[in-house]
């Protein structure tokens, strides 16, 4: 099961915002979550939904509830 657009966008905010509090890149993230730069890119500019479970292994490696990378926007 995917994600909706919209849950999707926020899912791309949060994520992004998470990383530069840890002073991660998109390479990072894929080492931690074992898999391709190329994926984690994809997932960050919307051309791929991340499902369930893939946002439960982000939250997982990033160390936040599931439910925040889905739950609030970060201001523009």
């Amino acid at each position: 099961m995917e994600l909706s657009a919209t849950l999707s966008e926020t899912f791309r905010l949060q994520v992004r915002a998470r990383l530069a509090d840890l002073g991660w890149t998109q390479q990072d993230l894929a080492d931690q979550l074992g898999v391709t730069k190329s994926y984690v890119s994809q997932l960050l500019s919307g051309h791929r939904q991340p499902g369930i479970d893939t946002l439960e292994k982000v939250a997982e490696v990033i160390a936040v509830e599931p439910a925040w990378l889905i739950s609030k926007k970060i201001p523009a």
